[in-house]
């Protein structure tokens, strides 16, 4: 995972507060380039229409990309940068993202869905797994939504090219005459309690 999807992780810009702080939109792109620590360095950042952000830093003094950056194991001088372009990523989140339940777009607009149909939120209710979320039915406390974040791999039961590849999926409960209609559909499958949809 990049500096860039780790600290954007589960957030979604709000497109239209982009260019008030600082991007210009290039086609279907956004770019921010600013300088920081003193203008040593200069930042530049992307988010193109699919919300995934990217970023380039610059080495003013070399006009080179500053690579230590993105090592593994950096000496103290890179951790500082490091530290001062997550914190510069940090306010762009502030000032034009939103945090989002969520890994998957797909996941964030059926939490919306839900909300909007039931007024029911997600509850994130296990200490070991903070990715998973419950869906409750209010009077009871029944859950009938259970999402979770799992390598896709256990979905084939195959080996994916990227084995640390993660997906949404949600486990929900419906009735007995439902299920086998729902199990024809493409992208459902069995689950613990019924069907297992990837989101």
């Amino acid at each position: 995972m990049t500096i860039e999807e780790e600290t954007f992780e589960k957030q979604r810009p709000i497109f239209s507060k982009l260019v008030g702080a600082g991007f210009v939109k290039q086609q279907s792109t956004y770019q921010l380039e600013q300088d920081f620590m003193n203008g040593q360095f200069h930042a530049i950042i992307r988010i193109n229409h699919d919300a995934k952000v990217s970023g380039s830093v610059i080495d003013n003094s070399t006009g080179d990309e500053y690579m230590p950056l993105r090592a593994i194991h950096c000496g103290p001088f890179a951790a500082q940068v490091k530290a001062a372009y997550i914190e510069l990523l940090k306010s762009i989140a502030s000032q034009c993202f939103v945090a989002e339940p969520f890994h998957s777009n797909q996941a964030n607009r059926l939490a919306d869905w839900i909300n909007q149909q039931f007024h029911d939120q997600p509850e994130f209710v296990f200490k070991r797994l903070p990715d998973y979320a419950v869906f409750r039915e209010p009077q009871s406390q029944k859950w009938y939504g259970l999402v979770m974040n799992i390598p896709r791999a256990r979905l084939t039961n195959q080996p994916t090219p990227n084995s640390r590849e993660r997906v949404d999926v949600i486990d929900f409960r419906c009735s007995p005459q439902e299920r086998p209609a729902l199990l024809k559909q493409k992208g459902i499958q069995p689950g613990y309690h019924l069907a297992l949809c990837p989101v």
